[in-house]
């Protein structure tokens, strides 16, 4: 059997490489789109998490 030469080889590491970035690219935004329909969306103007709004480690400020 005849081995590949250097150029043969640098483009099927290319090619392989190319096929393993579109693959992760592609799972990445299949697990975005079945990520989003488990959950809503929040609604215009309401906050995302309201309980982190609070004053700074869930301290209360002192009445002045």
């Amino acid at each position: 059997m005849k081995q590949p030469s250097r150029r043969t080889a640098i483009r099927i590491l290319a090619a392989g490489g190319g096929l393993l970035g579109a693959s992760l690219a592609g799972g990445y935004a299949l697990r975005d789109l079945l990520g989003s329909a488990h959950s809503p969306a929040p609604a215009a103007g309401k906050q995302v998490d309201p309980g982190m709004q609070g004053s700074m480690m869930g301290m209360r400020r002192r009445p002045t």
